[in-house]
């Protein structure tokens, strides 16, 4: 008997209990290519991109270039059962994108690389519900402004995905060839905008690019302040451009105004682009200083607040200024992941640019999760000491704070001497 006449029960259980690697399944389809079809049904995530940093990523799917499209295909369709995609712009995701209400499991799904008029997948698909992240690259026979092509995924998005928690879009640097549209753009046409919030569940959003022309910044700048105030009562997490270059009062007050009508406000993302800010030169310590001032008001908690390039050196000064900010609190979050974990330091170490370190950390945090007295097992003491040395050798503070998390935690609590989980951040 050969493997080819085996049925497919017995297929399906000799590759759910064989080790899941590329070489174990390759050599899998190279026995028997009856296995195909129960390789690609046990694949619940499928990665294919390789981050090169700074907007740019490559095609990380071994034989994506040298497969032929047919056969890509066919390992698309294999895949019904995804729940989680990343992909670049290639024949295996064109396939999955234009057909997605066959992927009724999907949840997450990021494309690289691509041009919304091509990769694009029907009105009739709603079952995306956690992630969307399109990076956008414009082709060389096409000249659509980048504020119409965001729009336009915006439609799309309000269109299909009503339960949709994340939606990121960026723009990257563009070059590739001409794109061939999709016969699913038909179904858009006329659809417009609508005027009430179609995505309800809807925790962030993302509209970032790596450059535009000014007249076009204007735009992006007033569908963000748009689509925020649509969805102010919905939004907590925001990721927005920032120049490389000098900072400017109006860049700075554009983010203070669509901070403003975001109360729920709590993570803030400033990515850097290389696109200039016109306008009022203003250093970048003044500029930090009032986003300090204003998100450290009554009016946020802010959780997580991230800054590509601060365009100032680490000082005192600096230090000082994000001090204010009581709400960064990961305990919670990390206990409650870790249901195991008793002991988490977490310490930030700052080099100069000359490579030196000094002995103690300018930053560090130190987690222990004790017993919660009168209470059972599902609550407990989360015990926060913050420790902030100023250049590792004057000005150190100590802060303590406790807050009760429950949860359904294993494996003992801190002890005096506890084995510590230690994660050191050098920058």
């Amino acid at each position: 008997m050969t493997f080819d006449s085996l049925p497919k029960e017995v297929l399906h259980n000799i590759i759910s209990h064989g080790p899941p690697s590329y070489v174990d399944f390759r050599n899998y389809s190279l026995v028997c290519r009856n296995m195909n079809p129960h390789i690609g049904a046990i694949v619940r995530v499928c990665n294919t991109i390789h981050p090169l940093g700074y907007d740019y990523v490559q095609d990380d799917m071994i034989g994506t270039h040298e497969a032929r499209p047919e056969t890509l295909n066919k390992s698309a369709q294999n895949m019904r059962f995804l729940t989680k995609a990343s992909l670049t712009a290639n024949p295996l995701a064109l396939e999955i994108v234009t057909n997605l209400p066959s992927y009724t499991q999907l949840t997450d799904l990021t494309i690289q690389k691509c041009q919304p008029k091509e990769y694009i997948w029907p009105r009739a698909y709603k079952t995306l519900k956690k992630k969307l992240h399109l990076n956008i690259w414009p082709r060389d026979d096409e000249d659509e402004p980048i504020p119409q092509t965001a729009n336009f995924v915006i439609k799309v998005t309000e269109s299909t995905c009503p339960d949709l928690e994340s939606l990121d879009i960026s723009f990257g640097a563009g070059g590739f060839p001409p794109s061939v549209a999709s016969p699913n753009i038909d179904q858009y046409q006329g659809v417009q905008r609508s005027e009430s919030s179609k995505l309800n569940q809807l925790r962030h959003f993302g509209l970032t690019y790596l450059r535009v022309d000014n007249s076009d910044q204007a735009k992006l700048n007033a569908l963000t302040l748009s689509f925020a105030a649509l969805y102010s009562q919905s939004l907590n997490s925001m990721s927005r451009p920032i120049s490389f270059c000098s900072s400017t009062r109006e860049a700075l007050d554009f983010i203070l105004e669509f901070c403003a009508s975001l109360p729920h406000l709590k993570e803030l993302s400033l990515i850097e682009t290389n696109s200039g800010d016109e306008g009022q030169a203003i250093s970048a310590l003044e500029f930090l200083t009032e986003l300090k001032s204003a998100l450290a008001s009554p009016n946020y908690e802010i959780e997580r607040l991230s800054i590509d390039n601060i365009k100032v050196p680490y000082s005192p000064e600096v230090g000082e200024l994000f001090a204010s900010l009581k709400s960064l609190n990961l305990g919670p979050v990390i206990f409650g992941k870790l249901k195991k974990l008793h002991t988490c330091d977490i310490h930030a170490v700052i080099t100069n640019e000359d490579g030196g370190l000094g002995p103690i950390p300018q930053k560090a945090i130190f987690y222990r999760r004790w017993p919660h007295l009168g209470a059972d097992g599902n609550a407990k003491n989360i015990w926060t000491s913050r420790l902030d040395c100023i250049y590792q050798d004057f000005d150190h503070s100590v802060l303590k704070a406790c807050q009760v998390v429950e949860g359904d935690f294993e494996g003992a609590d801190a002890s005096n001497q506890p084995k510590k989980a230690i994660i050191i951040i050098k920058s």
